[in-house]
């Protein structure tokens, strides 16, 4: 297997020594001072560790690897003995990963809405709210699902009893909309438009309320002043 990692034979490698072989150009010097630190004190904060490093191959092409190492002692005769683990492909797909994850961060910041997910059985207990919130009302999101109740007490009186009922009685073939005032912390009243539906696992059960919100008002101001 290590041939296969680091490109040299077992033939090859004997008896050379690792760090003009195997560790990359730029840890060589590390490497032997904490070698030599080791065999004088016989301290090492990478013994016994599973630790994520950087290795090159006989072609000099630098890749990450995982390495455990353990310190062996046999008739006085001290040996060093590595567990190593290719881990570009794992690497790669973290990367991956992390770009795909922005990418949809960008998109989520690009549409005119607002998304959240909450919690079933407690309405309005936010697991995810995006961050825009405060642009929208002037309150963060850590302050919203920090406080118990908090989107609630922030309705419209004249609203609340039908947000309420709305909560309570979600079902798994509808998705719910909605049309509420809600206070901005400038004291002002925003109308909002909420857009949500149930959300279940494979096993059918209820884990989440999924949906966005909309603002409205200039919509809302737009038709009252069409009607008077």
């Amino acid at each position: 297997k290590a041939e296969l990692i680091f490109g040299w034979t077992a033939e090859e490698i004997k008896g050379q020594n690792i760090v003009d072989t195997i560790i990359p150009q730029l840890h060589r010097n590390s490497h032997a001072f904490g070698m030599d630190a080791h065999m004088k004190t016989g301290k090492s904060n990478v013994l016994n560790t599973l630790m994520e490093l950087t290795a090159v191959n006989k072609s000099g092409h630098e890749f990450p690897i995982e390495i455990f190492i353990t310190r062996i002692e046999i008739e006085g005769e001290i040996i060093f003995s590595s567990f190593i683990r290719d881990v570009s492909l794992k690497k790669q797909a973290e990367l991956q990963l992390i770009a795909s994850e922005n990418k949809l961060s960008l998109l989520v910041q690009s549409l005119p809405v607002l998304p959240f997910t909450m919690q079933h059985n407690k309405p309005y207990d936010f697991t995810y709210l995006n961050e825009r919130v405060e642009s929208l009302l002037g309150y963060n999101e850590d302050e919203i699902a920090q406080t118990p109740g908090f989107w609630l007490s922030k309705i419209h009186p004249d609203d609340l009893e039908n947000v309420k009922h709305n909560a309570l009685s979600f079902d798994s073939s509808k998705q719910y909309v909605l049309v509420y005032r809600i206070l901005h912390s400038n004291g002002q009243w925003k109308w909002l438009r909420e857009t949500s539906k149930l959300l279940f696992n494979s096993n059918g059960d209820p884990i989440s309320i999924s949906g966005v919100f909309n603002d409205i008002t200039q919509q809302k101001e737009t038709d009252d002043r069409r009607q008077k």
